[in-house]
């Protein structure tokens, strides 16, 4: 992909950390802090909005797509909230399905963004459930061991160029730290910090998934010893640097 323009396009960072009747997310608001300053670093001109009900959330993603894209060789969108298996949750509980996050950028809705790439960071639970750890058959668990342009070919489907980072699998917690943020997040700001002047994008989210599964370890009664691996779905065509 072409990714020359200054700046390298817009991004929309949601911060959804209080709500009506669910837990208080503590960390996220570190998680937006880092992903507004790795963004600013990658060239983005960033936008935060905080704590939107689930109306509000799908308003501001219209309004964005709807900004004049045509300039920007990409667009970034960041959405750190509770979810579920299909659908994060605004404020108000109410969830937003992420088929709907989607659909403002697609080839149909937003022109401007035709043939370009469309990056989502999706930091939100998928579920309930959670991976215990599973140790090589001859690991011992001691002490020691427990010291990461607008044009498009008739042929291509308009959601195509889209690229989804979930930060875990369906069905699955997604892991966060209450002062350093999530697993994920911390994993994408040292990963990019480190590798994303001379890697592409999928190289980049596969050091992510190595650093989020090996990395990380939840540690505290019963949930010792959770685990996590996050779920990229890439839709690019083509490699993506930044």
């Amino acid at each position: 992909y072409r990714m020359k323009s200054e700046p390298r396009g817009l991004a929309f960072i949601l911060n959804n950390k209080h709500f009506d009747t669910m837990k208080v997310r503590h960390g996220s608001d570190c998680d937006s802090r880092n992903m507004e300053h790795l963004l600013k670093a990658l060239r983005f001109t960033t936008v935060v909005h905080r704590d939107l009900t689930a109306e509000e959330i799908m308003s501001e993603l219209r309004k964005f797509s709807l900004l004049d894209h045509s300039d920007y060789d990409c667009c970034a969108v960041v959405l750190l909230s509770h979810g579920n298996a299909e659908a994060i949750f605004g404020t108000d509980g109410k969830p937003v399905s992420y088929s709907a996050t989607l659909q403002p950028f697609d080839g149909q809705h937003c022109k401007a963004l035709i043939n370009k790439p469309k990056l989502f960071f999706m930091e939100a639970c998928r579920g309930a459930d959670e991976f215990p750890l599973l140790l090589p058959f001859s690991y011992q668990v001691t002490e020691a061991n427990r010291q990461r342009n607008y044009f498009v070919p008739s042929n291509m489907p308009s959601i195509c160029d889209i690229y989804l980072a979930f930060s875990t699998v369906p069905g699955y917690t997604s892991w966060r730290n209450s002062q350093r943020g999530s697993w994920f997040v911390q994993s994408l700001i040292d990963v990019f910090s480190e590798h994303a002047a001379r890697e592409d994008l999928c190289s980049l989210m596969t050091r992510v998934n190595q650093k989020v599964a090996l990395s990380f370890e939840s540690q505290g009664g019963k949930l010792t010893q959770r685990k996590q691996v996050p779920a990229p779905v890439n839709m690019l065509t083509k490699k993506l640097f930044f």
